[in-house]
C-alpha cells in the first residue's frame, strides 16, 4: 500500500504541474509549455498506472485520485495565482468530493 501511496504522490506532482504550466500558456502561450506539459502528463499517467498496479482496486483509486485533482487544482489557483474562492465554489466542491465518493460507492 505504500508504493501505491508513492506512485499516487507522484502523479499528484506531476499533475499539479501541468496545472502550473497550462497557467502559465494562457498568460503567456510559448511552446516549451505545452511540451513541458506532455512530458509531465506522460510521467502522471504512468505513475497512476503504477499505482493502480499496486492498488489493484480503480474505484477505491480513482476516487482518491479525483478528489486530490480537486485539492492540487484549488491549492495551486489559490496559494500560486492568488485566484478567490467564493463560498458558493467551496461549497461545490464539498458537494463534489461527495458525488465522487457516492459514484465510486
Amino acid at each position: 500500500m505504500t508504493v501505491a501511496f508513492f506512485w499516487l504522490f507522484l502523479s499528484m506532482i506531476m499533475f499539479g504541474s501541468t496545472e502550473i504550466l497550462a497557467k502559465k500558456y494562457a498568460v503567456e502561450p510559448l511552446g516549451r509549455y505545452i511540451v513541458w506539459s506532455m512530458m509531465l502528463a506522460s510521467v502522471n499517467s504512468i505513475a497512476f498506472m503504477k499505482a493502480l498496479q499496486s492498488w489493484n482496486s480503480l474505484s477505491v483509486l480513482g476516487t482518491i485520485w479525483n478528489i486530490s485533482y480537486v485539492v492540487v487544482t484549488i491549492l495551486i489557483a489559490t496559494m500560486m495565482y492568488h485566484e478567490p474562492l467564493t463560498t458558493r465554489q467551496i461549497l461545490g466542491f464539498v458537494l463534489a468530493c461527495v458525488g465522487v465518493v457516492l459514484m465510486s460507492i
